[in-house]
């Protein structure tokens, strides 16, 4: 009986033993199989600076360019992919604005490189041609790509742009652009269900802000319109607290008309908004 229960005894400390020196190979067994946490999407700040060889002669013949754009890092690859290429696309679209000749396609360079260094030169061949330093030779590229919303369904980007190239006054330009979490583009009638509904809002939000325009038929405010129907703007994106529309300058009026900023909240819009891009509570 006593050697029975030895031998008992023995075979349980055994049992114990093996569970102990197995459990911490198993745990890191599992550990090791869960799949890694994706990196969610980001934004690194980065800033090319580029100024003319005449800054050094004349303050006044001095050309700067400065772009600040975003490295793009984590997410999605498609989403990661489209607001690369969006970023890309619309910095070096800027080139068109002093040489409508100007090769837009992509290269190996850094975007903001060759526009930086595109708009110096153009700068300096001016002056050359012109042989002396004029009055307009102090030319200014500025550029400002930011974040302003990250939510799960939409990731909306601004790009402010200041130019002057020797004109009779500088140029701004605001692009607004959101994004869905597939990388999709959005347009009015992606984020909105009823646009002619929308459009209704837009107009009211329009003459309350322009008190200029007031009650007044729009076509005889001055605008450049065809009849009497506000169009909506290009520029359109989901902010923190509702749908952002901006009007640049020239788009529906002269340059002393100037910009038009309109926020719609997301109480404003109720039902319009599609649901999916609704903030959460």
């Amino acid at each position: 009986m006593l050697k029975h229960t030895f031998y008992t005894f023995a075979f349980a400390a055994s049992i114990l033993y093996s569970c102990q020196q197995n459990s911490p190979k198993e745990a890191d067994a599992k550990v090791e199989s869960q799949p890694p946490q994706k990196e969610a999407l980001s934004f690194r700040t980065e800033t090319v600076t580029r100024k003319s060889s005449y800054c050094a002669q004349d303050p006044k013949a001095c050309a700067v360019a400065t772009i600040t754009f975003l490295n793009v890092v984590g997410g999605n690859g498609p989403l990661r992919q489209s607001i690369r290429k969006y970023i890309s696309d619309q910095i070096l679209s800027l080139q068109l604005d002093t040489n409508p000749e100007a090769d837009t396609a992509v290269t190996g360079a850094i975007p903001a490189v060759t526009v930086a260094e595109a708009f110096i030169k153009q700068q300096e061949d001016f002056i050359i041609e012109m042989k002396e330093i004029p009055a307009s030779a102090a030319w200014e590229l500025q550029v400002l790509v930011s974040p302003v919303y990250q939510s799960p369904a939409v990731t909306t980007l601004a790009i402010k742009t200041y130019t002057y190239a020797g004109g009779a006054h500088p140029n701004s330009y605001l692009s607004l652009q959101s994004f869905d979490s597939s990388g999709r583009q959005l347009r009015i009638n992606d984020i909105v269900t009823d646009t002619t509904h929308f459009q209704q809002l837009v107009e009211q939000e329009f003459r309350r802000t322009r008190s200029t325009v007031g009650d007044k038929p729009l076509a005889e405010a001055g605008l450049f319109l065809e009849g009497n129907t506000l169009p909506l703007p290009r520029q359109a994106g989901l902010t923190p607290q509702g749908l952002r529309l901006y009007y640049n300058a020239y788009e529906i009026g002269p340059y002393a008309f100037g910009p038009t900023d309109l926020l719609l909240t997301y109480q404003e819009l109720g039902p319009l908004l599609r649901s999916k891009y609704k903030p959460s509570a």
